[in-house]
């Protein structure tokens, strides 16, 4: 069954839906809205591009920029000192940050973590310093180590005056804390200026591995950090390779928002060079800098000898597509996406924004180190595919006790890295050449497949690159650009208001009237992402080829398969398309350009994906693409069977832009109390702890440790 962008409205009765899995089955039955929620105040006012900081419930609301008159909680633009991840705001904070701790009356660990959003300054080169987000004082943000079957609750402080903010969770399903998902004018209000926002969720199975958290108002590019949640219960009970956890970053010289009024100008202006950052650091000099010593300064991971080390990758950039590859060095990939992947050697990873990969690198022996003439120190190469020009950046591998000789030498005094035969290596580590199918590889560890889709329900989404008259640009989505400010207010809000969210005639497909796709808890549907070809004002067709990584919010997909050209149904429901590996799970998946032939569309990606109650974005991740230029679409599933919204949530005004749950320095919201015995989240946690996701579990126990 093919729902197409505005399919003839389906009747339930028209229809014969999929019988839902074990899992959705508990959530459908158990976690459902009692009643329609009465909202403090449902008065409505239109949005606002500026929010004025200073006034809490104002209903004045915009998802991305404030008032520059405010002011933030540490009374400067580029504070000087910052509030400590270990520290607590105020007294009524309830635990220290990064502890795990057992509250009054309850029985379930909870741990809490502190992230402050600020504005400030980052070293763009060794001469020049960008004006950007940061958090906790530096970028990246910190890292977040979580564990499975743990309450989390993450306090997020906005101390940025200009800017809106909300933060997702990025590959966290949050299948029962949908009002976690950070994301503007769809799960939540976006905090405003001097406000912070208790984000409670519980992580399941599914959630552990390698995950980032990010902005999600605007390319605000250098807010994010990095995500390991520990298994509670890992097959492997050997002790645990040592992590290096390492983010690919390009970054605008340009301010953010610079970069955003670029993208969405008429004619569109991208705002000059890019910058590759490997974990916040770089080598090389930008175009026309002065000092030298840029282009032998080098980013160093220290390692021991005769280890196993686990490395986890992370691409949190807004445009680049990355190819990395380490010198004399196998990496073994086990996991895409928090998904443990059957073992793989490689010699190169790719990954574009918002995809994350692990790799095992047992390093040299002390031995081989003496003998092999690279000194201990070995060069890594990161270059961006799919886009011209070809920019590249090195960071080095070096090895404990490394001595000052042979092909390096380090000067230790003045914390850089020099060369001597560095362009030999570097002749060595080649550019590869762009496949279309490099993660189709890939097999899960768990001999798991997807489920079957016996309806063959299928989703069509057609993207198109439409260029105006005026030089404007926009991406369209069978026909429609997303608005990252609509609706006015958010889908979930409107969902716990008990307002009517999506035509009740239509069952499955495109709803108009909301311009949301509609599924029911259970479905099993096959989304089809087509890239389609550049339109022109004059209807002439522009062949382009640009990678789209289109990420989807809520539970991970299956990925089925993808080919060159039109999507032909036919031939897919047959196995036509087949992938290399076979059908695993993830969050993030690239749409890559093939012709079939000229004048034919540039490819297609299937996935496959369990719908649960949740109210879902699905958007290609570079950045301005989703800003700027409205590459995205909204799911609606199961409106009705939406889990109950935390209570403090409900008392203190979550459904008001500015409510009380968004505290600020001078109120402290009750904290939430939701996956308690006492809770209404008591339902949810039976539903996690009954919860053995396929493809993701063996006998109880994870493989993706």
């Amino acid at each position: 069954m093919l729902l197409t962008a505005a399919p003839p409205l389906v009747s339930a009765q028209q229809v014969t839906l999929a019988i839902p899995s074990p899992v959705d089955q508990v959530i459908g039955a158990t976690l459902r809205i009692t009643g329609p929620v009465v909202p403090t105040s449902s008065t409505t006012v239109t949005p606002s591009v500026f929010v004025n900081s200073g006034a809490r419930a104002s209903g004045l609301r915009s998802n991305r920029l404030a008032n520059s008159s405010g002011s933030s909680l540490t009374g400067a633009s580029a504070p000087t000192t910052f509030i400590s991840s270990s520290t607590p705001a105020s007294s009524s904070t309830p635990a220290t940050p990064g502890s795990t701790l057992t509250p009054t009356n309850t029985t379930i660990p909870t741990q809490w973590e502190y992230l402050y959003v600020s504005a400030g300054q980052v070293s763009y080169t060794c001469t020049v310093n960008r004006n950007s987000g940061l958090i906790n004082g530096t970028w990246p943000g910190p890292q977040l180590r979580l564990k499975s079957g743990v309450r989390t609750i993450i306090r997020v402080y906005n101390q940025d005056p200009g800017y809106n903010l909300t933060i997702h969770w990025h590959g966290l399903a949050q299948k029962v804390s949908p009002w976690a998902d950070g994301v503007p004018h769809v799960t939540q209000w976006p905090i405003p200026p001097n406000n912070f926002f208790d984000y409670e969720m519980l992580l399941g199975q599914e959630d552990e591995g390698s995950f980032w958290y990010h902005s999600h108002v605007g390319p605000l590019s250098t807010v994010f950090g990095t995500i390991i949640v520990e298994p509670q219960t890992p097959c492997d009970t050997s002790p645990a390779p040592k992590d290096i956890f390492i983010s690919l970053s390009d970054i605008y010289l340009a301010e953010d928002r610079a970069v955003e009024l670029g993208f969405s100008g008429s004619p569109i202006a991208p705002p000059g060079s890019t910058v590759i950052f490997v974990d916040g650091k770089r080598a090389g000099a930008a175009p026309g800098a002065s000092d030298a010593t840029c282009n032998t300064t080098y980013p160093v991971f220290d390692v021991d000898f005769d280890t196993d080390y686990r490395f986890r990758w992370v691409s949190t950039g807004e445009l680049f597509y990355y190819n990395v590859e380490i010198q004399g060095h196998v990496q073994t990939v086990i996991e895409t996406d928090g998904t443990a992947v059957a073992p793989l050697n490689l010699t190169r990873i790719e990954l574009g924004p918002g995809q994350r990969y692990s790799s095992l690198v047992h390093t040299k022996t002390q031995a081989e180190v003496d003998t092999d003439g690279q000194g201990g120190l070995y060069l890594a190469k990161v270059v961006n595919m799919w886009r011209t020009p070809t920019l590249e950046t090195w960071f080095v591998l070096r090895y404990t006790s490394t001595p000052s000789t042979g092909s390096y030498y380090i000067d230790l005094t003045a914390g850089q890295l020099y060369t001597k035969s560095v362009d030999d290596v570097k002749a060595t580590l080649l550019n590869p050449n762009q496949t279309v199918d490099w993660d189709s590889r890939f097999s899960p560890r768990v001999a798991a497949g997807p489920p079957d889709n016996p309806n063959q329900l299928t989703i069509v989404l057609n993207v198109q690159q439409h260029v105006f008259a005026d030089g404007h640009i926009r991406y369209e989505i069978n026909g429609k650009t997303h608005n990252e400010s609509q609706p006015g207010v958010p889908w979930l809000v409107q969902a716990y208001r008990g307002d009517k969210v999506v035509d009740a005639n239509v069952a499955q497909g495109y709803d108009p009237q909301s311009d949301v796709y509609v599924l029911q808890p259970g479905d099993i549907v096959d989304i089809i992402i087509e890239l389609d070809n550049r339109l022109l004002p004059n209807g002439s067709i522009q062949e382009a080829a640009e990678f789209h990584p289109w990420h989807f919010h809520s539970r991970k997909f299956f990925l089925m398969g993808r080919g060159a050209g039109t999507f032909d149904e036919a031939t897919y429901w047959s196995g036509g398309y087949p992938l290399y590996g076979a059908p695993y799970r993830r969050d993030t998946v690239g749409l890559f350009p093939q012709q079939a032939g000229a004048g034919t569309k540039w490819g297609w990606t299937a996935l496959r994906w369990v719908a649960t109650p949740f109210i879902m974005l699905g958007h290609c991740h570079l950045s301005p693409h989703l800003a700027a230029l409205g590459m995205g679409v909204v799911f609606v599933v199961g409106p009705q069977f939406l889990p109950n919204l935390i209570d403090t949530y409900v008392k203190g005004g979550y459904l008001d832009y500015g409510g009380e749950p968004y505290g600020n320095d001078t109120w402290t919201p009750s904290p939430p109390s939701w996956f308690t015995p006492d809770g209404p989240g008591q339902e949810a946690v039976t539903a996690l702890e009954r919860q053995l996701d396929a493809g993701d579990t063996v006998g109880g126990c994870s493989p993706n440790q």
